[in-house]
């Protein structure tokens, strides 16, 4: 669909590229997301997003600036212009389109999901081996259960006595779990929508850096774990494969309390958002993460 720009925003994007020939919002269908594709006359496409926060924008500046520069070239978009004031990053367009919504054969999403493994391992390398990245990771870990609390005691009235009690174990796992969990450069939102697909190439980028930082590895696989793999296990081997290597007992151990965690986050936000596919999805999951766990 079309929109125009924000007036302060259309300023600074006709400073950086000029006359426009079409402006469409590509935003996801959350509040939060705004982003546009813009194409000038000439053909040229680029990408502007309005990041949610100043955290946000510092950590996609940051990724494009550093991360995606070390991906490789065309692992991940190149950042074109940011203005700090209306938290706005501007980044080139890539061959490709976004792996949620195409419709791929079983051989095509098990390529796109090796490949994204092996773009997922250069970023996760990136994390720099010493102590501090260690204390970071482990506190990245201390906020996620942190955060958990808050989205919890927004979902009390959702939940089961059991999946409470799930929850509190959860909690209580990762933070005796996080001193042995492989700490990364993780994405922070890694999953297909995220992912650009080239189907003449075969090969994939990353996109959407807002939420990257310094954190454990498996973190990074909720999304996929709690989805698409549990619906095709081959999925999984093919993305694990394409990362190099499987997950660590401690990894093994953590991802259902990851998951189960990320499901009470997304149960009270489409509960806030009067979202009734969202709840039933996330109330899904935790039912399958009850079972796995007991």
């Amino acid at each position: 669909m079309s929109a125009a720009l924000p007036s302060e925003l259309q300023r600074w994007v006709t400073a950086q590229l000029g006359g426009l020939a079409e402006v469409t919002d590509v935003s996801w269908p959350r509040t939060t997301s705004r982003v546009w594709r813009l194409t000038r006359s000439g053909g040229v496409t680029a990408y502007v997003k309005i990041a949610p926060g100043d955290r946000h924008y510092e950590r996609e500046v940051y990724a494009y600036r550093h991360a995606a520069v070390a991906l490789g070239p065309g692992r991940a978009p190149r950042l074109l212009a940011s203005e700090p004031q209306l938290h706005a990053v501007m980044t080139s367009a890539l061959p490709g389109a976004p792996v949620k919504g195409l419709a791929l054969s079983a051989v095509e999403e098990r390529a796109a999901h090796r490949a994204a493994g092996g773009v997922l391992r250069r970023l996760h390398e990136l994390a720099p081996r010493s102590a501090e990245a260690r204390t970071q990771a482990d506190a990245a870990v201390r906020r996620t259960v942190a955060r958990s609390k808050v989205y919890l005691a927004r979902a009390t009235h959702l939940v089961t006595y059991s999946q409470r009690d799930l929850v509190y174990r959860s909690w209580q796992l990762l933070l005796a779990l996080a001193p042995q969990l492989p700490v990364a450069f993780r994405h922070g939102d890694f999953r297909p929508r995220n992912w650009q697909w080239n189907r003449v190439s075969q090969r994939l980028a990353l996109f959407d850096f807002e939420s990257c930082g310094i954190g454990v590895a498996a973190a990074d696989f909720v999304w996929l774990a709690a989805g698409s793999w549990a619906e095709d296990p081959g999925l999984r081997r093919a993305c694990l494969l394409g990362y190099g290597r499987d997950f660590t007992d401690a990894e093994v151990r953590a991802l259902p309390a990851l998951i189960a965690l990320a499901a009470v986050e997304d149960l009270q936000w489409a509960a806030r958002n009067s979202d009734p596919r969202g709840v039933a999805y996330a109330h899904r999951i935790l039912a399958r993460m009850e079972a796995e766990c007991h």
